[in-house]
């Protein structure tokens, strides 16, 4: 009996319930995006930060080439056997120096892009 009630109060409540219509709608982020005048700002704003990055990002390893350079001429320096052995000590010392000052602008460099990436 106590099933016969549940299937009957199952049946008025399905039947008694009106149907509701679904409604599906799409939307074409892109399109909003483009035509969002906001949006346009953030990316005008992206993009003029990205170039500064890379410009700022360019800099770097072009001071980076710079002290590579001349690490390599002082280590070639330090070889030199025409030089005395003061020189080529003064060379190998100027060279170890540089070999640190290279080490503490990759460093540096990283930092940098690092950080820069994670604003972009």
């Amino acid at each position: 009996m106590q099933w016969f009630i549940s299937l009957f109060g199952l049946v008025v409540f399905a039947v008694g319930c009106p149907a509701a219509e679904v409604k599906v709608a799409t939307l074409d982020l892109q399109r909003v995006l483009a035509d969002y005048y906001k949006a346009q700002e953030a990316a005008r704003e992206l993009k003029v930060k990205e170039v500064s990055f890379l410009k700022e990002i360019e800099g770097l390893r072009l001071e980076g080439r710079r002290l590579v350079n001349e690490a390599e001429d002082l280590r070639r320096l330090s070889l030199d056997s025409v030089l005395s052995a003061t020189e080529r000590n003064a060379k190998k010392k100027g060279f170890e120096e540089k070999l640190l000052d290279v080490r503490a602008f990759e460093v540096e460099y990283d930092q940098t892009r690092s950080r820069g990436e994670a604003e972009l």
